[in-house]
């Protein structure tokens, strides 16, 4: 794994993020925190890195596969020299973890930034309550690069979900479990 992620640090990490203006600011055992001087450029980098990911793990197993989350936001930080501190750098941590495994999750203010500039879609998944934050965020998906390339059957087909109870009592799992 490590030898991966070197390898795709060298090869695809590090070109897009300088070929956009950017700056790893420091790296944490698997994880990157990097600035941007615009939200398009950083999220350029983003689907570049996912795409390029996304193709060298095509000749890779499944259980060698290295796929990245990713999550960027527009706002304020302060500038250490060696790290990046503030509620930007927070929710754009807070949205990482949100996103799919080779996938990208932008906060609202990001999206209404790059919204008609770049060739990607993404996708409302609406507002989310995120951790040290008084007020939700609406949050944006990319869909990584193996679910953009399912093809869908012809016939229609159906999801059944479970249902859950909205009073939590325990009484009600038993009809909730039969629905």
């Amino acid at each position: 794994t490590l030898a991966g992620l070197k390898k795709l640090r060298q090869a695809a990490i590090e070109p897009t993020v300088h070929r956009n203006g950017g700056r790893i600011v420091k790296v944490s055992g698997d994880g990157f925190l990097i600035e941007f001087p615009s939200a398009v450029s950083a999220v350029t980098s983003a689907l570049e890195m996912q795409r390029e990911t996304a193709s060298s793990n095509l000749n890779i197993f499944d259980g060698e596969r290295l796929l990245l989350r990713m999550g960027v936001n527009l706002g304020d930080v302060v500038d250490e020299g060696t790290d990046v501190l503030g509620d930007g750098v927070n929710v754009a941590s807070r949205l990482e973890a949100m996103a799919s495994p080779g996938g990208i999750c932008v906060s609202s203010k990001v999206y209404e930034e790059i919204s008609g500039k770049i060739d990607a879609t993404f996708f409302d998944a609406g507002p989310r309550r995120l951790k040290n934050l008084a007020r939700p965020v609406q949050v944006w998906h990319w869909p990584d690069a193996l679910e953009s390339t399912l093809q869908l059957p012809e016939k229609p087909s159906i999801a059944v979900l479970p249902f859950m109870s909205p009073s939590g009592a325990a009484d009600d799992e038993t009809f909730v479990d039969g629905l």
